[in-house]
């Protein structure tokens, strides 16, 4: 019984063609999970912008609510200390308790980092650009808990033990002219002039990243 020959050219081209095939293969997966991972950035970007500028407004509204409880606190302390008139003393008192505050979105971003997109980020400007952004983020919301700390612990118990809170009354001289609340006042107008040094610094850094993200 002879013996059959085997054909290694043929081998060989089958090996080749298979090999070929699984190159290929590979290849247009990569491709695909390439472009895949490219237009989830484009999504994650286009979501941070957008989340930008709602945060621009929010930033621009509570800069101008910290301005006007500064210029109340102001008023209030000149006409404290210039034995003024104690109904507008009243008044501008309880005017300061209108807070304000700054509510930062952070969703676009969350995802981008819960994804794990962010590696995938093939431009180095683009990476520092939004991690720029939401690092100064914290920094505000450092400042602003402080001015909030301040609001909460200071003035806040002030006015619980010492005004009329439902009628809003006008109080003897002394409840308004003395130590501690001249010192509540200090302290929290010095806390508003804080945050709205760094609303303003955070609103260039804003403004930087949307002109970035519409001339990339």
């Amino acid at each position: 019984m002879s013996k059959k020959k085997i054909n290694w050219l043929s081998l060989f081209l089958e090996f080749f063609v298979v090999l070929v095939g699984i190159l290929i293969a590979f290849q247009l997966t990569e491709y695909a999970e390439s472009k895949r991972r490219e237009q989830n950035l484009e999504t994650h970007f286009n979501d941070i912008f957008k989340e930008t500028e709602y945060n621009q407004r929010n930033f621009s509204y509570a800069k101008s609510i910290a301005d006007w409880n500064l210029k109340k606190i102001d008023s209030t302390l000149t006409l404290i200390l210039e034995k003024g008139d104690l109904n507008e003393i009243n008044r501008l008192s309880h005017d300061i308790l209108n807070y304000g505050g700054l509510y930062i979105r952070q969703n676009a971003y969350t995802s981008l980092v819960e994804s794990g997109d962010m590696k995938y980020f093939k431009r180095f400007e683009e990476r520092k650009a939004v991690v720029d952004l939401y690092e100064y983020y914290v920094w505000v919301q450092l400042i602003e808990s402080l001015s909030s700390n301040s609001f909460s612990e200071d003035i806040i118990p002030y006015f619980k033990a010492n005004f009329d809170l439902v009628n809003q009354t006008v109080q003897p001289r002394s409840s308004y002219d003395n130590k501690q609340y001249l010192n509540a006042l200090a302290t929290y107008r010095m806390s508003i002039a804080q945050k709205i040094t760094k609303y303003a610094d955070c609103e260039k850094i804003i403004a930087g990243f949307i002109k970035f993200y519409n001339e990339r």
